[in-house]
């Protein structure tokens, strides 16, 4: 551990050493930090494409063991070959197993619960922004489209005299002289 009296300010470190010097060191560790961010992504892939391989013929006892607990053979991948042998752990009293699993479990439920907060937040300021900028409601926005059907071009109204005078008889009677007699 460090004695408190060796240690110096950030200050006082960075005013010892030139602009040039400060940016060359800036720009050797922002490559360092792109390099190992590379070399954990491609570790996290090789991992995936691992994971994700078929179960392989070697490994024989395993697949009928899987299939015997309902596992279709097409969802038989390493992934599933090492929850399911953790699985195997714990019934055999594997403490270490046990929590392994329950902490993927509880990482699990806690990435569901913070989606369903992310998504309640989400819907909550979409609704304070409609608030705020006066956006009708859904029932004022029912009633409008209600009302721009029934009166498409506003015109309904002119229309319904011209109409009615089209349908009306001509004076004739029409076809209601035969019920009248």
């Amino acid at each position: 551990m460090a004695n408190l009296e060796n240690l110096m300010p950030i200050q006082e470190v960075n005013s010892r050493r030139t602009r040039e010097q400060h940016s060359a060191d800036s720009r050797k560790a922002g490559k360092a930090s792109g390099e190992a961010r590379r070399r954990k992504r491609d570790m996290a892939e090789t991992i995936k494409f691992l994971m994700d391989l078929p179960v392989g013929t070697n490994q024989k006892a395993l697949k009928e063991a899987m299939t015997r607990f309902g596992i279709p053979e097409n969802e038989q991948t390493q992934r599933t070959a090492a929850a399911f042998n953790m699985m195997l752990e714990v019934s055999k009293g594997n403490v270490q197993a046990f929590r392994a699993l329950n902490e993927v479990e509880e990482r699990r439920e806690d990435s569901k619960f913070r989606n369903k907060q992310f998504n309640y937040q989400k819907q909550r300021d979409r609704e304070m922004a409609q608030a705020e900028t006066g956006k009708s409601s859904l029932a004022d926005r029912i009633i409008g489209a209600y009302a721009q059907h029934e009166d498409p071009e506003g015109q309904e109204d002119q229309e319904k005299p011209d109409s009615q005078t089209e349908s009306q008889p001509d004076g004739d009677g029409g076809g209601d002289d035969e019920h009248s007699e």
